[in-house]
């Protein structure tokens, strides 16, 4: 802008914010169990008006709906992560797992790794598929107990990502980034899988199992189960050392 009085040009600088990264659509979705495993697969037809990505359902290998019907049509939205059951007929519901646990109606919950899609009656898995718009979470610096014999003393401390994507934690003082060295300064590490969301045991010390619950009951070895909400970890004698709030879990 020129200012004729003082002769002087004032500029005005605009800053845009990075734009969010693009999700394109995948063209198909295979199926990695369930009872329509080898039979049919998903292929994305359109990307709708508001954003989302249609797929319906097909032949393994074809292009061309099955049955010449979009009844099994269902959408991914890009912008909060969720897939829509548009269709009239399967899929109906969603678990989190093969088992049937957590059958909830559709829109699913965001970020999901693997979907297990079920019938309107919830008694047949019918499509599970590891969903390609998964996002790895980001490691979290430290994470702190919020019970057990070690939690008033020490945190895990997230150090590096190893080679096989997985997120080192060693055991630290309270408010510290150093391992704590007894003995290998490493003997307490654990390590968790973003791909398959579980906890492992690095070190050869404790956690030597892991339990549903601080009652010491049906301990198993680690690695833990995925996605669980709240994580006990006992040492070989059975005693809760840590009981922590999982960071990394999916409502």
């Amino acid at each position: 802008m020129f200012d004729s009085e003082s002769e002087h040009f004032t500029y005005t600088r605009i800053i845009q914010a990075p734009a969010e990264p693009v999700v394109e659509p995948v063209e198909r979705l295979v199926a990695t169990g369930g009872q329509w495993e080898g039979d049919f697969e998903y292929y994305y037809f359109e990307t709708t008006s508001e954003g989302r990505f249609l797929y319906g359902m097909v032949n393994q290998g074809s292009t061309n709906r099955y049955d010449g019907s979009d009844r099994f049509d269902f959408e991914y939205d890009p912008s909060d992560g969720k897939f829509y059951d548009i269709g009239s007929c399967h899929p109906y519901l969603w678990g989190i797992d093969a088992n049937k646990n957590g059958i909830s109606a559709f829109p699913t919950t965001s970020n999901m790794q693997t979907h297990f899609w079920y019938n309107d009656s919830d008694n047949t898995l019918i499509f599970q598929f590891d969903n390609p718009y998964y996002v790895p979470p980001e490691p979290v610096e430290r994470i702190v107990a919020t019970a057990g014999n070690f939690s008033s003393t020490t945190d895990y401390y997230y150090f590096s990502t190893t080679s096989d994507g997985r997120y080192l934690y060693g055991l630290v003082d309270k408010d510290s980034t150093t391992r704590i060295a007894v003995g290998n300064a490493t003997d307490w590490d654990v390590e968790y899988d973003p791909i398959n969301g579980k906890f492992y045991d690095a070190g050869p010390k404790e956690p030597f199992k892991w339990g549903t619950d601080d009652t010491g009951a049906n301990l198993s070895d680690v690695p833990t189960t995925a996605n669980m909400e709240t994580l006990y970890w006992y040492d070989d004698n059975g005693s809760l050392n840590f009981q922590i709030e999982n960071p990394y879990y999916v409502a």
